[in-house]
């Protein structure tokens, strides 16, 4: 029967590749990627970049023909090929007789040609409860849209219904009535086979990090933005510029760029990234050039000022493994000549490997990761913080900002439409994080006295989480999850108070799309 629905999504896939079909970004937080980074640790689909995303379906599409035009998958194990068939048909579905009868009545409505143009929509729904810190259940609706007005042009829109998004102190936005919510994603996106065009709000990601990333995280709030992206076979490109919320009066614009090159079982990416900001200030013309080096015009200027990060991304893929780091720099001090230049460098890195079928146990992934940054990282002297990277009160780069670090295991095992996972999470947070104002102990002191601080900073909290999650999904539309956690804090909130917890979880999600 597997193998009869791996053959249906494959000819399905074929077909729909050179068709219009359902054109969108799939959101970071989609189970799929999951299983996406388990079949790529074991060989396949490695032509999709993972460490930048979102990813299209198109792109999804894509690599699925490619792989489909090998023989591998045909000697696959039952998992992987159970893995494959469930995302084609999630992501290159076709319509029922129903759905397809309400859309042709919306197409003449819209005097859109039936043949050209496909919609897809409908509700996704999230029921979370925890029992700590009090017993309580979360629901979350998301409604979402999908016009795809030709084979290369579509427009998407998802938003989001949280009733308890306003719970959260950093939380900008309005309640009514008890209910919160805001537009996540709507954005206007048009495809050719070497180019993308994207304008609206989308999600930004880069990096390799399982659970987050250096530059731009998964956990950001996604961005006002204009993006290009340029796909080769043996490099891609990509430019955004974005405007942020706006911070004590500053307006705030953040321009990226990011090049990445593959040789054959290396990949390689350099990102640069500049925030800059100002009461009346508008988007700077040289900022908005995605070929020029961003810190090299901040330094020439003038009236250039900003705050210029980069990253540098290797990724080796071995026979069911893949190493991978990422390593930030913020600001590096080079000199010792003035009380300036005792400032510590501002970095961060991370470090990790993912294995597939580790001894030789089939639907078994095995993730360990190691991130670490420094204090300061992210922040500027800027009294107004409006250069801090931050977008509506969250970091835009690793969720829990600076001045940390985090070792992360994980064992995941897939057993027919069951998955059960093991994760172990220890962090090290200092009190350098973003909430703490920008310090210069150092301006005080002498070259000669030199200044140090240890790693993380102050009274260290200290994190130890064991977990384990059993899920049942037999398709990305629908699923259940049970989790458990024994949680141990030392120093809670930087203080000399422990605190001990067993955490109980539990949730289910339907996909309503049509």
């Amino acid at each position: 029967m597997k193998n009869k629905l791996l053959f249906v999504a494959l000819i399905g896939i074929i077909i729909l590749v050179n068709q219009v079909f359902a054109q969108y970004y799939i959101a970071p937080y989609e189970k799929v990627y999951d299983d996406l980074r388990y079949l790529q640790t074991g060989g396949y689909l490695r032509d999709l970049d993972l460490n930048q995303t979102p990813l299209s379906t198109i792109q999804i599409a894509r690599s699925l023909n490619n792989q489909f035009k090998t023989t591998d998958h045909i000697n696959a194990d039952p998992i992987h090929r159970n893995l494959l068939a469930k995302i084609a048909l999630e992501y290159a579905s076709t319509d029922t007789d129903l759905v397809g009868n309400l859309k042709r009545k919306l197409y003449d409505i819209l005097e859109i040609d039936d043949d050209q143009s496909v919609l897809h929509y409908g509700v996704k729904l999230n029921l979370d409860y925890h029992s700590q810190p009090q017993s309580k259940l979360f629901p979350q609706l998301r409604t979402f849209g999908s016009l795809s007005i030709t084979k290369n042009l579509s427009i998407n829109n998802v938003m989001t219904i949280d009733p308890f998004a306003s719970e959260n102190p950093d939380y900008l936005g309005k309640e009514w009535r008890g209910l919160s919510g805001y537009t996540e994603q709507a954005y206007l996106m048009w495809n050719a086979k070497h180019l993308r065009l994207t304008a609206g709000r989308n999600y930004i990601v880069y990096g390799p990090g399982r659970k987050s990333s250096l530059l731009f995280s998964s956990t950001a709030r996604p961005l006002d933005n204009f993006k290009v992206d340029i796909f080769q076979k043996y490099f891609g490109f990509q430019a955004i510029t974005a405007k942020l919320d706006k911070m004590n009066g500053n307006e705030r614009y953040l321009s990226a760029h990011r090049l990445s090159v593959y040789l054959g079982d290396w990949a390689i990416s350099l990102s640069e990234a500049i925030l800059y900001t100002g009461t009346a200030r508008n988007p700077e013309y040289a900022y908005l050039n995605p070929f020029l080096i961003y810190h090299a015009e901040q330094i020439n200027g003038p009236d250039l000022n900003g705050n210029t990060l980069g990253t540098l991304e290797l990724n080796y893929s071995g026979r069911n493994w893949i190493a991978y780091t990422e390593f930030l720099v913020d600001d590096i001090q080079f000199d010792k000549k003035e009380p300036g230049d005792l400032e510590p460098n501002e970095i961060g890195c991370i470090l990790g490997m993912d294995i597939a079928d580790p001894f030789k146990i089939r639907g078994l992934f095995l993730g360990m990761e190691y991130t670490a940054i420094t204090n300061r990282t992210y922040k500027t002297s800027n009294p107004t913080h409006s250069e801090w990277y931050l977008h509506r009160n969250v970091p835009i780069g690793y969720e829990l900002g600076s001045d940390f670090d985090r070792i992360n295991v994980i064992l995941r095992k897939y057993h027919k439409n069951l998955q059960f996972a093991l994760e172990f999470d220890r962090i090290r947070q200092g009190e350098g994080d973003l909430s703490k104002a920008w310090d210069s102990p150092w301006d005080s002191l002498t070259v000669e006295q030199g200044y140090s601080e240890s790693f993380p900073t102050g009274v260290v909290e200290k994190i130890n989480n064991l977990g384990l999650t059993v899920t049942w999904m037999p398709d990305y539309g629908k699923y259940l999850f049970a989790r458990i956690n024994y949680e141990m804090i030392k120093n809670v909130d930087h203080t000399k108070k422990d605190q001990k917890d067993l955490i109980i979880t539990g949730g289910l999600f339907f996909d309503l799309r049509k």
